[in-house]
């Protein structure tokens, strides 16, 4: 079987780090994947196991017949496309509209604004829907089953994997971090004012999304020597250690990737309940969600976690049953197979 995984680029992300991490994976298992970006690198390229070969097509015009005729030609030699992102899967099906191919196109939606945003894009409305569709969340199935129609729908929850082993022990102070892209769906104004009300240092690390909504965001904290913005950091497994918790506010998420990671190393968490994480986590401790923005209740819940000694122990027990390596490699050659017998 041989697999081609398709996004624009490798710059810090969710599903650019669920892409690295499933191609790691999958090639260990001894699957043939390649990766083609259509763009070029970026910063988790490097993250990338030696065996998986990179393709670059560096397309900066996406009406170039030059590009969609070079794209086809790598596409056909796979059996699957498996494409990532809905902008990715709009050219790569533009492309084999335009020059045929027999390979099967799998479409991995991502799309975090889901909870808020339930349009369907022109470029996946039929004809034009996929035919394998494959979501994060069951929210984004849900929506699928009922807009979309796929003839084949897969579930495939994140997960991460972790670059090392790590205890985490409920730190001391008030401090805390965030990791979320700089966007206005992440609700960073909201961490700030929370911070604010605690008395809380908060580091916020992610790269420029909006840059609007990062003006906005460096205006209101200008003068705080608590609060900073931090880019360009792509691996936190060593920081954990210097915060006593983490928050999660973004209004819409389908994962979301993040939780997992505090999941992995036992790093306390308040988070907005939203995605799927939430859904398979909140019953085992529904401490860790709120399903508002009112910056009391938030402060009764990080007080109340941050006084539970046992939450970081807890957090990756519960990560080790529920988002194994093992279970997720499964669920992946499941579905490969599923689509190519179909």
């Amino acid at each position: 079987m041989k697999i081609l995984h398709v996004i624009d680029t490798l710059n810090a992300g969710g599903a650019e780090r669920v892409l690295v991490d499933m191609a790691n994976m999958l090639s260990k298992a001894g699957v043939q994947i390649e990766v083609l970006l259509l763009q070029d690198g970026g910063v988790l390229e490097k993250d990338l196991a030696a065996g998986v070969s990179v393709h670059k097509l560096r397309r900066t015009n996406k009406y170039s017949l030059k590009k969609a005729l070079a794209t086809h030609r790598l596409c056909k030699r796979f059996d699957i496309v498996h494409v990532h992102m809905r902008h990715c899967y709009a050219y790569i099906h533009a492309v084999q509209l335009s020059f045929g191919g027999n390979y099967k196109v799998a479409f991995h939606d991502h799309y975090g604004n889901i909870g808020i945003d339930k349009k369907i894009p022109v470029t996946l409305r039929l004809p034009s829907a996929p035919k394998f569709y494959i979501g994060v969340s069951r929210e984004l199935c849900k929506w699928a089953a009922e807009y979309l129609k796929p003839a084949k729908q897969f579930l495939l929850s994140n997960i991460i994997m972790p670059r090392h082993n790590v205890d985490h022990e409920n730190a001391v102070g008030n401090k805390a971090i965030m990791i979320a892209n700089i966007r206005p769906t992440k609700n960073i104004d909201f961490a700030i004012d929370l911070s604010n009300a605690m008395g809380f240092e908060l580091d916020i690390y992610g790269q420029k999304s909006d840059v609007e909504y990062y003006d906005q965001l460096t205006s209101k904290i200008s003068g705080n020597v608590n609060i900073r913005i931090i880019e360009g950091v792509t691996d936190f497994s060593k920081l954990y250690s210097d915060y006593s918790i983490a928050l999660h506010t973004a209004k819409s998420e389908t994962g979301p990737l993040v939780l997992l990671e505090y999941m992995a190393y036992g790093v306390p968490f308040v988070s907005y309940k939203t995605g799927e994480v939430a859904h398979m986590v909140s019953a085992d401790l529904p401490d860790l969600f709120v399903d508002n923005f009112e910056v009391e209740n938030w402060k009764d819940r990080i007080d109340k976690i941050k006084q539970n000694n046992d939450m970081p122990r807890k957090l990756q027990t519960i990560f080790r049953d529920n988002f194994s390596s093992e279970k997720y490699l499964q669920q992946c050659l499941e579905i490969y197979q599923d689509i190519v017998a179909y």
